[in-house]
């Protein structure tokens, strides 16, 4: 037997121990097999590779997006600059706004201002 057969088996053992214990509920040793077999079957199902190919509307793209803030001049600025698939240049695209934002507030600033 294999060792995750019998790592499977020793854990179905212990929760049927465990069950006897605690709620006061015996499992025959039939049940035991099939609450074994029925596990298995389930981790086996759960534990396959599915590639499902779904075509894509538009190849992705790799977005950088830069904020830097300016505490003297009371200034929050944001770049962003998007490549291709393929690392070739797509567009770029800088802003700022006249104050000073915090720096979790201005980096979703600036991925919000590169979405839309």
């Amino acid at each position: 037997m294999p060792q995750p057969k019998i790592s499977l088996f020793a854990m179905i053992i212990w929760n049927a121990r465990n069950a006897k214990v605690w709620e006061d509920k015996r499992m025959i040793s039939n049940q035991i097999v099939f609450a074994r077999k029925h596990f298995l079957c389930d981790w086996i199902q759960a534990n396959q590779v599915m590639n499902i190919k779904i075509p894509l509307k538009h190849l992705p793209l790799k977005c950088n997006i830069n904020v830097s803030f300016k505490d003297g001049a009371r200034l929050t600025s944001w770049g962003l600059c998007c490549r291709g698939n393929n690392g070739v240049f797509s567009f770029a695209r800088s802003k700022w706004q006249k104050c000073l934002l915090l720096i979790t507030k201005g980096e979703a600033m600036g991925l919000w201002k590169a979405v839309n």
